[in-house]
């Protein structure tokens, strides 16, 4: 499952405060949400998708809460679920994370995901789901800054937190499939194979990209059951043919899928390679540090 918290759909502050209530807890808090979860889909549905084939909506949410569950297993995590009128409203799902900056040793709140129902949008809602995850972030674990992704298209999220003072860090691009080679589905997940390729990739000290293999299937895009996830080395010019070449082993081995993410400090050249290969911009990586309590 892509890592992304790309499902905040949130316009700016408006006046109105309706009363919420906030309940804390874990994923026992996340079955009742999946009408949030169902309405999100529709909303990046209706602005595209990315320009990326998507998998039914009645596939979405197992897929979505096995990923939560995953999450819960895998990192320190908490759910925050905002009822009004006693209904759910809203969720946020957030988990410690290592800090982008290298040099930088303390940790950040990766926020997975902060949704609103549709009809809640601009009722403060999501301001209020923001505060609380970013103050039982800093309490809990001391962090430093929150992170999260928003999906491509996605401008009533974009507003929100460019108003709420987040910074643009990076971006992921997506293929579902190389052009010309084998479709999502055709070819058998070969898991040893896919495994041998990865050692050899690791043992390879003039490798111009650092990859990794990640579990599938996205509950969003149709892609493969195991995904390619890599980012070019920074001493690396744009090489569209080079990318190919490395990533190639992987697709015929049923991994057709592959993540590519860049930042600032990766050659410039690389969106238009990555164009050039069928690879479309899904995810914009956003920032902004915690205020001091």
């Amino acid at each position: 499952t892509l890592s992304p918290m790309r499902e905040d759909d949130l316009p700016t502050n408006s006046s109105a405060q309706p009363e919420v209530e906030l309940k804390m807890g874990g994923i026992e808090l996340l079955p009742i949400v999946q009408p949030l979860w169902e309405a999100l889909y529709d909303h990046h549905h209706e602005n595209g998708d990315a320009g990326l084939a998507v998998r039914p909506r009645e596939e979405s949410w197992p897929l979505r809460f096995a990923h939560y569950e995953q999450i819960f297993k895998d990192h320190t995590a908490f759910a925050i679920v905002a009822h009004t009128a006693g209904v759910p409203s809203g969720y946020a799902l957030a988990y410690e994370d290592d800090p982008i900056d290298e040099d930088d040793e303390r940790s950040i709140v990766t926020i997975e995901s902060l949704v609103l129902l549709p009809e809640t949008r601009g009722q403060c809602i999501g301001t209020l789901l923001l505060a609380a995850v970013e103050t039982e972030a800093s309490e809990r674990w001391e962090a430093a800054e929150s992170a999260l992704e928003v999906m491509t298209g996605n401008e009533s999220a974009d507003a929100f937190y460019e108003h709420a003072g987040f910074v643009e860090r990076g971006e992921t691009w997506l293929r579902l499939a190389p052009a010309g080679g084998p479709a999502v589905g055709e070819r058998k997940t070969d898991e040893d194979r896919l495994g041998e390729l990865l050692d050899e990739h690791l043992d390879d000290e003039e490798a111009l990209f650092a990859l990794a293999l990640e579990d599938g299937p996205d509950d969003t895009w149709l892609t493969s059951d195991v995904l390619v996830v890599g980012q070019p080395e920074y001493d690396v010019e744009a090489d569209a043919a080079a990318l190919e070449a490395a990533l190639a082993p992987f697709a015929a081995a049923g991994a057709t899928s592959a993540l590519i993410a860049l930042d600032s400090e990766t050659d410039a050249g690389w969106p238009e390679a990555l164009e050039s290969l069928g690879f479309r911009k899904v995810l914009r990586l956003l920032t902004r540090p915690i205020a001091a309590n």
